[in-house]
């Protein structure tokens, strides 16, 4: 909640100096909160830790995210795998340079050897170790405190720590440190999992991507988001340089196939561009002929909606004007089948199709260019009429109400036309306290008080005719 009295409109460098503030007040807290911890007067538990992790992580400098790791080793009893920003040991090591590219210049102190370190922080004892401390009889012994258990939360905030100072070995040994059943015994979930994604992602490691998301996902047993594999996906194309890396492409989007119902079209369209990016028509080729079986799904998916959706809601099809198909996903499809005709474009215009294949390319191209221009054409005449898309509810319910609005107007227009001809009937049907539709309801007040009449001849004529019968003398 440190940015939540934030003005909308405020500049960069204002919303940077709150976020600086809210980081320095929450050291001078958390020193208070240690200070209590030591003496055995409060516990702390992994939500607090977090909490305080999460404050340094929203921070401008370095040495905010490094200190994260200084904060679990200080209420978890779990070291460092990295030495400490600022100091000679990391200088030499072989970790990437922190640079914090997005800080306002008022924020940046004077460059270290390993980036940006805030002078005034440097000497600050919030997130340091305890030190043994040595009683009368000479044994060194420790205060009567108890260190905070790790879990998921811990791993997720190690694991983001370490994607900010681009620490991917450090995230890998505190990743075995913390899942090692003879240590914490943490098991990732699918938050972790997705974290530990995004750091191959940044590494550049397309092959511990794919491995991550073969052997490790398939234990957490809820659907797979498609994050997941865009995030993979992502891993490869960074990796373009690697010469295997179409493999791994082609093994992840088996394994997209094999878990999705319906095809992500943002990790077809990653695919096609890493292909592209090869500058080799076979390469092209081999992927469009990967991505082409998907093509019909996608299109039933814009015309006729979601398979999933239909099998909750509809046991058969109906127009994707009546289903919950979001802007998105067409404005997606509609980037995938561009992307595909510019690759059919690129292999035809330099031959780099067999000429007895060259009218069947040439077709596929035709077919998804004539399905683009009817998608183009259904948005032109939308934005011409001024409909409302069905995935717009805001203007939905906004329509609605004025319907609504139409519908009363009209409704009480009728009344006082028929109160002022004499012709309006005031009745109401016991138990209903509203008159929606009382500018209808002359002829059915007739029809039934017709019903009520025929019924009561009816009733007295059974009377007589039983009153005759007992008359009648019996013979």
């Amino acid at each position: 909640n440190a940015l939540a009295d934030a003005v909308k409109d405020a500049t960069e460098e204002q919303i940077a100096s709150q976020r600086d503030k809210a980081v320095v007040d929450g050291r001078r807290m958390w020193e208070d909160i240690i200070s209590k911890w030591r003496r055995a007067d409060i516990l702390i538990d992994e939500e607090l830790v977090c909490a305080m992790g999460r404050l340094l992580l929203i921070g401008m400098r370095p040495r905010d995210w490094d200190d994260v790791l200084s904060l679990v080793e200080q209420t978890m009893d779990i070291p460092r795998q990295i030495p400490r920003l600022g100091t000679s040991t990391r200088s030499s090591s072989h970790i990437p340079r922190v640079r914090a590219s997005n800080s306002p210049d008022s924020l940046k102190d004077s460059p270290s050897d390993d980036g940006y370190e805030p002078v005034a922080l440097r000497a600050g004892g919030e997130f340091n170790t305890l030190k043994t401390s040595t009683n009368f009889t000479g044994n060194s012994k420790k205060s009567s405190m108890v260190y905070v258990r790790p879990g998921n939360n811990t791993l997720s905030l190690i694991l983001e720590a370490c994607l900010k100072t681009l620490a991917k070995q450090p995230a890998a040994e505190y990743w075995a440190l913390l899942t090692d059943l003879t240590t914490h015994a943490v098991k990732p979930d699918l938050d972790n999992l997705t974290m530990n994604l995004r750091l191959l992602r940044q590494s550049r490691s397309s092959a511990d991507a794919l491995k991550l998301l073969r052997d490790e996902f398939g234990d957490i047993g809820a659907a797979l988001p498609h994050k997941v594999f865009r995030i993979a996906m992502a891993a490869c194309v960074r990796d373009k340089k690697n010469p295997n890396v179409m493999q791994y492409a082609n093994e992840l989007l088996d394994l997209m196939q094999n878990k999705l119902e319906d095809p992500d079209t943002k990790t077809l369209v990653q695919y096609l561009e890493l292909a592209l990016s090869s500058d080799s028509g076979a390469v092209i080729l081999r992927a469009l002929k990967r991505v082409q079986p998907s093509v019909a799904s996608l299109r039933s998916l814009v015309t006729y909606g979601s398979v999933a959706q239909h099998q909750s809601t509809h046991s058969t099809y109906v127009p994707a004007s009546q289903t919950s198909v979001s802007r998105n996903t067409r404005d997606d499809v509609h980037l995938l089948f561009r992307t595909m005709i510019g690759a059919y474009d690129r292999l035809l215009n330099k031959g780099e199709v067999m000429r007895e294949e060259y009218g069947h390319y040439h077709q596929l191209r035709s077919k998804l260019a004539a399905f683009v221009t009817r998608m183009d054409e259904r948005t032109a005449k939308r934005e011409e009429k001024g409909d409302t898309p069905r995935w717009d509810k805001e203007r939905r319910t906004e329509r609605r109400k004025e319907s609504r609005q139409l519908r009363h107007f009209w409704r009480n227009d009728v009344r006082r036309k028929k109160k002022e001809e004499g012709t309006w009937i005031e009745k109401r049907p016991e138990g209903r306290k509203t008159d929606k539709r009382d500018f209808n309801r002359e002829e059915h007040s007739v029809k039934r008080e017709t019903k009520e009449t025929l019924g009561q001849v009816r009733m007295s004529t059974r009377q007589t005719n039983e009153r005759i019968a007992d008359l009648e003398p019996v013979t």
